[in-house]
């Protein structure tokens, strides 16, 4: 190494090491200060605290915050700080009220994941990791029974259930359920030693070691012990059945290309789906985002007017929260849609943000947004041959239940696969940072009036999934088997 180079790099770690240590965060002070503030700005920006249809959100929120108190006030760690603020927005039952952790969590786990399929059902090893990363003897389908004496059921609800479900929609267990066997790192207490399994008549109990996991692999093992195989967007044939893969209805950056180039490829390849054999609209992974991609996806395949008169049937009058923050959101919203080239919404967006501007002014709760029914349910014949079967999974909430609304009142449209999930009136969500800067809470700024399904209201398949892993290729074969 040259003369000049081995000075810089010893002058850099000399820097380093003389760099004071990063400050240690005061818990108890970002918890209550937090708390605090998701309070507030609930009260000033969601619609449930004017909404006369439903005073239980105000309930929650002061009598939540209240209880709450204490254990922020006596946080000691992250993870104290983050079960604190989980358990207060979980508290609102509503899958558009949530937080988002902006720092890096270190998690650990004992080299396998489980699945519970639903209350009740047994919690079975789902996922191991390498030889030699997991207990010793331990075997996929393994019930788990305890864990340091705790009994499973009551982990579920103290790990699973509380922390991380909306109590309205325990479908969702089994996407959720491998973070049973998941810790913070600072959350010695959670580390059980040894774990008790049952195989046929036979139990035994085994010791446990924890070791880190980073985020991405965690994720992918979460996914992985669900069953569910996320596919990318795309339309592919495997054998007499297309699969249309529409994984989001939010693209990211890298997606929204491929979903333009999908949508694309459904306008112009109309009259082959039209003549196939199966159709599958493959929802796997999708829990939301824009519903105008879903409107997108159902005028390629059937008809941009059956489309729209599909959804001027109903009366959905929206009431929009008015405030500061909620109008600088919709303009957010705006220059997002500009990214995306959608240039309907950015009119959209621009206009209501200059109409609540206007409510604000007046000092009204809510900008009212008419929608009354303007038209019948169309009646048409299918332009498919056979029918098109639309497969969902406990993933679809939000823009994704919208999607399925709309075809289901859509010529020849067949719900299969498993429950969806569910959510409430209140929609279309804004980001706020908290003050800590340790986390963003996600919340709604508008309450649908008249909807035509109820909150909280999932679809049943109307043909239920067989069981078993959920991949491409077992959709495939599976569906050749239905009339």
């Amino acid at each position: 190494m040259p003369a000049r180079a081995a000075f810089l790099l010893l002058l850099a770690l000399a820097l380093i090491a003389a760099a004071p240590p990063p400050a240690p965060v005061d818990w108890s002070h970002a918890a209550v200060q937090d708390l605090t503030a998701i309070h507030d700005i609930l009260q000033a920006n969601h619609p449930g605290p004017v909404d006369p249809a439903n005073p239980a959100f105000t309930t929650w929120l002061n009598t939540g915050e209240a209880a709450l108190l204490p254990r922020a006030q006596t946080a000691n760690t992250e993870h104290d700080y983050q079960s604190v603020l989980r358990d207060y927005v979980n508290g609102f039952a509503d899958g558009h009220v949530n937080i988002a952790m902006t720092d890096p969590e270190t998690h650990l786990w004992p080299g396998f994941l489980v699945r519970a399929d639903r209350l009740g059902a047994p919690v079975r090893v789902a996922l191991l990791a390498a030889p030699g990363q997991a207990p010793p003897g331990l075997a996929l389908g393994d019930e788990l029974l305890s864990c340091n004496g705790v009994p499973v059921r009551r982990m579920l609800t103290d790990r699973v259930l509380r922390p991380l479900l909306n109590r309205n929609v325990p479908q969702r267990l089994f996407l959720k359920s491998a973070m049973l066997m998941v810790v913070d790192a600072d959350d010695p207490a959670a580390r059980s030693p040894s774990c008790t399994f049952r195989r046929g008549s036979t139990t035994r109990t085994l010791p446990l070691a924890w070791r880190p996991i980073a985020a991405p692999a965690l994720a992918q093992a979460v996914q992985s012990a669900s069953g569910i195989e996320i596919p990318p967007f795309g339309a592919k044939k495997r054998g007499d059945v297309w699969l249309i893969s529409l994984p989001t209805f939010d693209p990211n950056d890298d997606q929204l290309p491929q979903l333009q180039t999908l949508i694309a490829f459904l306008q112009h390849n109309a009259a082959l789906l039209h003549q196939a054999r199966h159709v599958v609209i493959d929802l796997r992974g999708n829990d939301g985002g824009d519903d105008g991609w879903g409107d997108d996806v159902a005028s390629a395949l059937w008809n941009a007017a059956a489309v729209t008169d599909i959804e001027s049937s109903a009366s959905e009058t929206i009431d929009w929260r008015v405030s500061a923050r909620n109008i600088a959101a919709l303009r957010l919203r705006a220059t997002a849609a500009q990214a995306q080239g959608q240039n309907d919404a950015v009119t959209y967006y621009l206009d209501l943000a200059h109409q609540m501007t206007q409510a604000a002014a007046r000092h009204q709760v809510f900008l009212v947004e008419p929608d009354p029914a303007t038209a019948h349910l169309p009646a048409f014949a299918s332009p498919f041959r056979h029918p098109v079967y639309i497969l969902t999974t406990p993933y679809c909430a939000s823009a994704c239940l919208d999607f399925v609304d709309v075809t289901n009142h859509l010529p020849g449209a067949i719900r299969i696969g498993l429950q969806t999930s569910s959510d409430t009136d209140y929609l279309d969500t804004a980001a706020a940072p908290l003050p800590s800067g340790h986390a963003v809470l996600n919340y709604a700024m508008k309450v649908f009036r008249n909807r035509p399904r109820p909150a909280n209201a999932s679809y049943e398949p109307q043909i239920p999934w067989p069981g078993g892993p959920m991949t491409t290729t077992t959709i495939a074969r599976w569906v050749e088997t239905l009339p």
